[in-house]
């Protein structure tokens, strides 16, 4: 059996959306190659309980929405216990953006699991770009949150003096992701 992959999608956002913006095919790619590759891919969304119906039917990869009821800000903060029973079967927490990372890292504290947090964009950066007056940027501390670069060795964690290769999927298994080493950040 592969790995057991759970991804924590942006804040709000559902394949719903996904689709109406024209992002499904290409942001579901790479969890349809890894789900092929025999590794259990979970999404973890905001959209309604139906939300799996906008994969395709022969579609390997599960999806845990939010149930009827529990509004989105909520939902957000009880991810973990909510969808506690099919989270605590993942290996790996995956955050698609920085922003509902918050989530993904707090199911990973409560349920002990290691997580990847792929920020995609900082949205201050984008505030910036947007003429937003710097008191309302939301700037992130730095050191607070590991830096992630590529080098010839593959994606590298930095922090400090720390260098840390990232493991691949291609060969990873559950104990070689776990990363004592990114615990304490």
């Amino acid at each position: 059996m592969g790995l057991r992959l759970a991804l924590f999608f942006t804040e709000n956002v559902s394949l719903e959306s996904w689709q109406a913006d024209g992002l499904l095919e290409r942001d579901r790619l790479l969890y349809d190659k890894l789900s092929a590759l025999g590794h259990e891919i979970t999404f973890v969304t905001y959209g309604a309980p139906d939300d799996g119906r906008f994969l395709p039917l022969d579609s390997r990869i599960r999806v845990l929405a939010r149930p009827e009821g529990v509004t989105r800000a909520e939902y957000g903060k009880r991810i973990w216990q909510i969808h506690g029973a099919a989270l605590r079967g993942m290996d790996l927490f995956k955050a698609h953006q920085v922003t509902g990372a918050r989530y993904a890292a707090y199911a990973s504290l409560r349920l002990g699991k290691p997580l990847i947090a792929r920020c995609g964009y900082l949205p201050s950066v984008f505030q910036a770009h947007a003429g937003a007056p710097a008191r309302q940027r939301r700037p992130y501390r730095a050191g607070r949150i590991p830096e992630f670069s590529s080098g010839a060795g593959g994606l590298c964690a930095q922090r400090g003096r720390d260098q840390l290769p990232a493991p691949t999927l291609s060969g990873a298994t559950p104990q070689s992701l776990r990363l004592p080493q990114l615990d304490r950040y």
